[in-house]
């Protein structure tokens, strides 16, 4: 059973062959693969793992705090903006 923060959430699975049901989520995977592995892999003949590692960490910053969204919730904000630091930041221990 996979740990869940809340005591009450409710582990759920999406419909194969439905991106529209996590359309969010997929949104951001084409995101990521145009604004940054394509550039990446596109700029290094032979790309190292931690370059890419880099080149990820890179870009998820500037995604998050930098980048403006045009998103529903984020209205031309980031999400940095939008969830404040404490949030987006904040690891459980």
């Amino acid at each position: 059973m996979p740990h869940f923060p809340h005591p009450t959430a409710r582990h759920s699975f999406i419909r194969a062959g439905r991106p529209q049901t996590n359309g969010c989520v997929e949104r951001v995977q084409q995101t990521i693969l145009d604004e940054c592995w394509k550039p990446a892999f596109a700029r290094y003949l032979i790309p190292k793992q931690t370059g890419l590692r880099l080149d990820l960490e890179r870009y998820l910053r500037y995604y998050n705090t930098e980048r403006a969204h045009t998103g529903r919730w984020t209205r031309g904000r980031t999400p940095d903006e939008v969830l404040g630091k404490a949030k987006l930041w904040h690891k459980k221990r």
